[in-house]
């Protein structure tokens, strides 16, 4: 914290201490709106008045001229998100990511997906957001009381933050259905790599990819398979194995890691091996349909993967994902 913010919060708290015979109890966002105004006095006193509904600061502003945001859409964002010392907090960009750590290629770099009108992202952001279009930016300084949701949801909006913050955010893509945007996702995708199959299920794929003339043998009810396999995003990108030499082509090994095969409980119903929670719900669905000593790929869409929130920062909110996997012969 900056010689600015240690002085202006130590002012603001004595204010708190002998006003306590007034108000015993202090809004610890209302003391971080207090310091954001006092920063925006200073740094861009000619936006003092420009503000959004909940408090919001609109630094910069380019409406854009594509698809409109509406009431209950899906917004894809690039951002980076900063504290009033202009230090990068999170971001979903690669170009930044050396001052949160360094790259890694394992990474999702790709926009966030997030549902505006659901109560999951914050008020601050979100009336700004349902100003843009589709190829619209903005730089918005967001106070303490308004950097709250309802719903923990997606990781750029954690609940119960309350911090004041700033946040340059462009707005890539608009969609109303998120759904829909997927299956035209997972359908290209099995035109380009697999000559067009068809799904097994609604939002489900499952190609057998077993050599000919390997052995294979069913699986028992209630049988412990070992499974090896590889995680894909549907642009191609490895963000998961637990092959080793894969991981070192694909430039993910990570030597602290168990480069060791995945145990399943296999089961005729697919429900009962999900009991477990191992694995996401289109991998259990793949190896049900699977022999031993059998290879095939899978994909599939978000609510057969890691659904709305994802599992970030490998594989970002809504994602399709990929898979080929192996399970051991019998031995």
């Amino acid at each position: 914290m900056n010689k600015f913010l240690n002085t202006l919060l130590s002012a603001v708290l004595l204010t708190t201490v002998f006003s306590c015979a007034k108000d015993p109890v202090e809004d610890t966002s209302g003391i971080q709106d207090e310091i954001l105004k006092a920063w925006i006095e200073i740094n861009h006193p000619d936006k003092l008045d420009e503000t959004t509904e909940n408090g919001s600061y609109i630094l910069e502003l380019k409406q854009g001229s594509g698809e409109k945001v509406s009431d209950t859409g899906f917004v894809f964002v690039h951002y980076v998100m900063k504290d009033l010392d202009g230090n990068i907090t999170d971001t979903n960009m690669a170009e930044y990511a050396d001052q949160l750590g360094g790259i890694d290629i394992s990474y999702d770099y790709g926009c966030d997906i997030w549902q505006v009108g659901a109560e999951a992202v914050y008020k601050g952001v979100e009336d700004v957001l349902k100003t843009l279009r589709a190829g619209g930016r903005a730089v918005i300084a967001v106070p303490g009381s308004a950097a709250s949701c309802t719903y923990d949801v997606y990781d750029a909006f954690p609940s119960g933050d309350g911090l004041s913050f700033i946040m340059e955010l462009s707005l890539e893509r608009v969609e109303t259905d998120i759904y829909a945007y997927q299956e035209k996702l997972l359908e290209d995708y099995s035109n380009s790599r697999f000559g067009g199959i068809d799904t097994v299920n609604q939002g489900f794929y499952f190609i057998d990819q077993t050599p000919d003339g390997a052995v294979t043998d069913t699986i028992g009810d209630g049988a412990t398979v070992k499974i090896w396999y590889i995680g894909r995003r549907l642009d191609g990108s490895v963000f998961d194995t637990n092959i080793q030499d894969t991981a070192k082509k694909y430039r993910i090994y990570n030597s602290e890691a168990s480069y060791d095969a995945l145990e399943l409980n296999w089961k005729k119903n697919v429900a009962e091996m999900l009991e477990d929670k191992e694995v996401v719900s289109g991998f259990a669905m793949a190896a049900n349909k699977m022999n031993k000593n059998s290879t095939a790929t899978t994909f599939f869409w978000s609510k057969l993967g890691y659904g709305i929130s994802g599992q970030n920062p490998k594989i970002g909110e809504y994602s399709p994902m990929a898979f080929t996997l192996t399970i051991e012969p019998e031995k």
